[in-house]
């Protein structure tokens, strides 16, 4: 019986759940732990898949209605386990192989709270901040458009990448846009910062939804553009997204923005299924994208043993 199910809403209780299971039945493969606690007590957890030397980063759930890519990953973690711990080949591939070579550190949910306040509205929060989150969302009630961290801040507009210069800035907490006071400023933010400068990842990977669109370009020096562009036509062929062409002066503050900024080594943003509107993704969506990013990490992960340090 699969451990991670993928016909109802994924919220973090499901999460915690299927952390501590897989944990139990691989744990020769997996482990994980917490960065820290969110200002509602919800844990920022961290996955770690594989025993080799060469990391990847991979986090989903960045905004609150993006919560179909926590699914994604945790279900993509638990069918590499299954594969490896039955030692098949997939595509050609020894999974087993691979991962004594690469661990892929993962980070499902980068918002809980943003996510359980989209799925549950101000019931699953305390009394004393209903009014203060119905504020946040300009008076509704309806919290399925909500994208921000549960002080109504965007945690893809908090990242020091030419955050001064963020266009389109809401300028106070809202369910959107806003960027905070300062970079970093929210925890969230702050440890995913720690956490990529302790592990140093070769390649990084922020799951988003929605638009079918791969964003890959922040600023990349000259050094490095003609290898990141490469990865990124192979991303777009291999996935069937767009790809979104470099701008001159591209809107920063996000997470890949920075990574590539700070590291110099390839960033993607994929943008999951087609653009439902001010939501989350529908289900429907979810076995189509998960038959696309399965084969499609493993071949960045083949790739990021050669990616320069």
């Amino acid at each position: 019986m699969r451990i991670v199910q993928t016909q109802s809403m994924y919220t973090y209780e499901k999460l915690c759940i299927n952390l501590q299971a897989l944990a139990l039945a691989y744990p020769k493969w997996i482990a994980y732990d917490s960065l820290g606690k969110t200002i509602y007590n919800r844990e920022i957890w961290c996955l770690r898949l594989g025993k080799g030397a060469v990391p990847l980063f991979l986090n989903g759930a960045h905004h609150g209605r993006e919560w179909l890519t926590s699914l994604l990953l945790m279900k993509m973690v638990e069918e590499y386990s299954r594969l490896v711990m039955k030692q098949e080949v997939y595509e050609q591939l020894d999974l087993r192989q691979l991962l004594e070579e690469v661990t892929l550190w993962i980070v499902p949910m980068v918002n809980p709270d943003g996510v359980t306040l989209q799925q549950f509205g101000v019931q699953a929060f305390p009394i004393r901040v209903h009014q203060q989150l119905l504020e946040f969302n300009l008076g509704s009630r309806d919290f399925t458009r909500w994208k921000a961290n549960g002080e109504g801040i965007d945690l893809n507009r908090q990242y020091p990448a030419r955050w001064a210069e963020i266009q389109d800035d809401m300028g106070r907490p809202c369910y959107k846009q806003y960027k905070g006071r300062k970079p970093l400023e929210a925890n969230e933010a702050k440890w995913l910062v720690e956490l990529t400068y302790a592990i140093e990842p070769r390649l990084a990977l922020a799951y988003h939804s929605a638009g079918k669109v791969l964003y890959w370009y922040f600023h990349n020096s000259p050094q490095t553009l003609a290898r990141d562009c490469r990865l990124a036509n192979q991303f777009a062929m291999r996935s069937g997204y767009r790809l979104v062409q470099p701008e001159l002066s591209p809107n920063g503050g996000g997470y890949t923005d920075w990574f590539i900024e700070t590291f110099q080594r390839p960033g993607f943003t994929p943008e999951l299924g087609y653009y439902p509107g001010e939501r989350h993704l529908p289900l429907h969506c979810f076995q189509e994208e998960l038959h696309i990013h399965l084969p499609l990490v493993l071949w960045l992960a083949r790739e990021a043993p050669h990616i320069s340090t």
